[in-house]
C-alpha cells in the first residue's frame, strides 16, 4: 500500500495516510462482542415493531448488525413498493440513501445476499427493484433498459451460463 500512496503523490500530487484495517470499523459492527446475540435479537424486535415478520426482521439485523435501526426507521416515511417485500423495499431505500448503490446490480450483489445466496428469489425482485431504483433516481426508458441490460449479464455470469450453454 506504501507504494500506491507513493505513486498517488508523484503523480497526483495527493497525501492520503495509510489505516491499519484491523482496527478500522466495518460498518454495522459496532455491537458489544459479549452480546451479540441479544443486541440482533433487539434490533429484530424494533423491525418486527416497525411492520416486518419475524423473519425479515431478523435478516435485516443481521445483514445491517448495528445500523439495523437505521433501515428500520425508513418504515415511517417509506410505503412497500409494488413487488417487493417491506424488507426489501426497506434495505433498497438505505443502500440508496445511505451506501450510494447507484445501480441495480450494485444493491443485488453488493448490497444484499440476493445475487449471491438468495438466487431462487431473485428473478421475482428484479424488475420491481429495476422499477423503484428508476423511480428514485428518476431514470429515462433507456436508462433502465441498460440497467436491466447490466442485471442480465451479471446474473448469466454468475449463473455460470457460458459454462452451462
Amino acid at each position: 500500500m506504501e507504494r500506491v500512496v507513493d505513486i498517488l503523490k508523484a503523480e497526483f500530487d495527493r497525501s492520503f495516510k495509510l489505516i491499519n484495517s484491523k482496527t478500522y470499523p466495518v460498518s454495522g459492527g459496532e455491537l458489544n462482542p459479549a452480546n451479540v446475540d441479544s443486541e440482533i435479537e433487539a434490533f429484530a424486535q424494533l423491525g418486527v415493531s416497525r411492520g416486518l415478520d419475524s423473519k425479515e426482521a431478523h435478516y435485516l439485523a443481521n445483514l445491517y448488525g448495528s445500523n439495523a435501526p437505521k433501515v428500520f426507521a425508513l418504515a415511517h416515511s417509506l410505503e412497500q413498493a409494488p413487488g417487493l417485500s417491506l424488507a426489501d423495499t426497506l434495505s433498497l431505500h438505505y443502500a440508496m440513501r445511505n451506501e450510494l448503490a447507484l445501480s441495480p446490480v450494485d444493491f443485488l450483489l453488493r448490497r444484499t445476499n440476493h445475487m449471491l445466496f438468495m438466487r431462487d428469489s431473485l428473478d421475482s425482485i428484479v424488475e420491481p427493484v429495476l422499477d423503484e431504483m428508476g423511480r428514485f433516481y428518476d431514470w429515462t426508458e433507456e436508462e433502465k433498459a441498460t440497467y436491466r441490460a447490466d442485471v442480465e449479464a451479471a446474473l448469466a455470469n454468475n449463473d455460470l451460463a457460458e459454462l452451462k450453454n
